[in-house]
């Protein structure tokens, strides 16, 4: 199969290329260094996904089947620099989705975030309303509704809304920045009681993509939560992890007035592609 990747060079994409499609024809498009594999079916493009004229004339040669599309730009880059974020994450989106349907792209898996939902004090289902705070999950849900408006038949869409990614790699992710406490020294950590979120590791993530590819889709889109649908606190984490023999260094902040709460309902996930995420405590 033919699968074209853009942003496959960032940190969930470096882990699908050495952990999944090891049998397909893989283009990866995307700027910065690009990891070597030796998996000869890897191509690498180093381009910047904002020169539309070279973009198109590469995806034109390559005619993929299906795309990953994994190109963004998250966190305090977002929200200092608000018209960069735009340009990338819609911007590049609407370009990627223009381009599948001209040159007859038959999927585009989509990397969304759980920032596009309006925060609730449960697990959230893929119906729930969204109403996101930040200018990363405002740009998410703006590039979401494209891929919506073109979803048919001929390119389906599949959009992944993961929840607190970690694991290998993932630097910024809280529970790696605690485990290496020790050495880095001491993560600040904000009302630990009431700061809850569903943490979804890298592995499972991998899954994911690969069943999204591989499964046959019967809606023209499909919205599904990458998540385990179990609410971990702080101090919930802090537990885990001593137990698990780590010499956690660490300082409480209390800002929130009230409880910051970000779970997911896994149950699509768990009925469209039979995939169960663990929790964290199978994992560190």
């Amino acid at each position: 199969m033919k699968i074209l990747i853009t942003g496959g060079n960032g940190r969930i994409g470096s882990y699908l290329l050495e952990h999944s499609f090891k049998q397909d024809n893989v283009l990866v498009v995307g700027k910065g260094y690009i990891p070597q594999y030796e998996n000869t079916n890897h191509q690498f493009n180093e381009l910047d996904l904002l020169d539309k004229k070279a973009f198109a004339n590469i995806f034109a040669q390559f005619t993929p089947e299906k795309v990953i599309h994994l190109a963004g730009i998250m966190g305090a880059n977002c929200e200092s620099d608000e018209l960069l974020c735009k340009s990338i994450n819609i911007g590049i989106t609407k370009s990627v989705t223009e381009l599948a349907l001209k040159n007859g792209t038959k999927q585009i898996v989509f990397a969304s975030t759980s920032a596009v939902y309006e925060q609730a004090p449960y697990p959230v289902t893929e119906s729930e309303a969204v109403n996101p705070v930040s200018i990363y999950g405002k740009t998410k849900l703006a590039a979401e509704r494209i891929l919506q408006d073109y979803a048919s038949i001929d390119c389906k869409v599949t959009i992944l809304r993961m929840f607190n990614v970690y694991g290998p790699g993932l630097a910024d992710s809280l529970i790696n920045k605690l485990q290496e406490s020790a050495l880095k020294g001491p993560v600040t950590l904000i009302d630990p009681d009431i700061f809850i979120r569903d943490y979804v590791h890298m592995h499972d993530i991998a899954k994911v993509y690969e069943s999204a590819i591989r499964n046959l889709q019967q809606n023209d889109c499909e919205i599904i939560n990458v998540c385990t649908g179990i609410p971990l606190s702080t101090s919930e984490l802090l537990k885990l992890l001593k137990a698990k023999g780590y010499n956690i260094k660490y300082q409480v902040s209390h800002k929130l007035s009230e409880q910051s709460y970000s779970c997911g309902s896994a149950q699509k996930l768990s009925e469209l592609y039979k995939i169960k995420p663990l929790p964290v405590s199978e994992y560190v």
